[in-house]
């Protein structure tokens, strides 16, 4: 018995290989193909041991199964756009496993902590507290981190374009302006604009890579950017007095948000001025008049 259990475990052991190999291929593939960013990246399911490989292929075949049954398709192309828009590089089924592993462990430690306060109407408070709040607050943080994103490519965009007119009146096509300036980029931009040297160098067409960096960032500057660039590819026009236009425009967009933040603020510090400030002062300014007439109206 022993035998056949060292020799069964030996050919598990040899299919899980051949299945990680074979996997490893198909994924170098899709890196090509699918034009990976400038700066490349180790897929997580081929990184550390043995061990940690199985168990990663394992945890994204559960995932992707749960997923199928209990995420639509159209919940999962939402939720699929909502992390390309974050520069997440999780997976739809990851993330909504994620979710489920967060609210199980939500409802567990609720339940926990409903005890120790309470008895079994607590723990129930507790277990429904936790599962809501470790369902939610994944995708509260995602949301987060779409809209710091936008905010940092909306910061970003506008030197990008200068630095790419620069490079241009230096003499450099556009195509070696941009591999030119990527390397010098921090942040989002960097990630946006490596993946589209990327996808030129691998012989994607012009617009459309243009046209699905716009769809991975869903920025209207970027849409205009693409549609701008190609008309002028058509037409003969002058690239570099379209870049310089393009970062004109979206100076003037930071600086009319930048004015409208500042119009907004005394509106967001009325309510810690009522709820902190006009409390101590009031008591600071009526606290000894007070306590003054206290004695008198007692002794009346």
């Amino acid at each position: 018995m022993a035998a056949w259990a060292v020799v069964l475990w030996a050919l598990a052991a040899a299919a899980a290989v051949l299945g990680l190999r074979a996997r490893r291929r198909a994924w170098l593939i899709r890196q090509v193909t699918a034009a990976a960013p400038v700066r490349p990246r180790e897929d997580p399911d081929f990184a550390g041991s043995f061990l940690d490989r199985l168990g990663a292929l394992t945890w994204r075949r559960w995932t992707r199964g749960l997923s199928r049954r209990l995420l639509p398709s159209a919940a999962r192309r939402q939720l699929e756009h909502r992390l390309r828009l974050a520069g997440s590089a999780r997976t739809p089924e990851a993330f909504f496993a994620g979710r489920l592993v967060l609210a199980l462990v939500g409802a567990v430690a609720g339940a926990g902590l409903g005890l120790l306060e309470a008895h079994g109407a607590g723990a129930l408070l507790g277990a429904g507290a936790g599962t809501a709040f470790g369902y939610l607050w994944p995708g509260v943080h995602l949301n987060t981190q779409v809209q710091q994103r936008r905010r940092a490519l909306l910061a970003e965009l506008p030197e990008v374009f200068d630095l790419l007119a620069t490079a241009m009146r230096a003499g450099l096509s556009f195509d070696a302006a941009l591999r030119r300036i990527v390397s010098h980029l921090r942040g989002p931009a960097a990630e946006v604009f490596g993946r589209l040297v990327q996808q030129l160098q691998v012989g994607v067409g012009r617009q459309e890579a243009l046209e699905e960096a716009a769809r991975r960032t869903d920025l209207p500057l970027l849409t205009q950017f693409a549609a701008m660039v190609a008309q002028a590819s058509a037409t003969g026009g002058s690239l570099s007095d379209i870049l310089e236009a393009l970062a004109r425009t979206g100076k003037a967009e930071r600086l009319g948000r930048v004015r409208e933040a500042a119009a907004r603020l005394p509106v967001v510090l009325l309510f810690p001025m009522v709820a902190f400030i006009l409390p101590a002062l009031f008591i600071v300014l009526l606290g000894p008049a007070v306590m003054a007439i206290l004695p008198r109206l007692g002794s009346l």
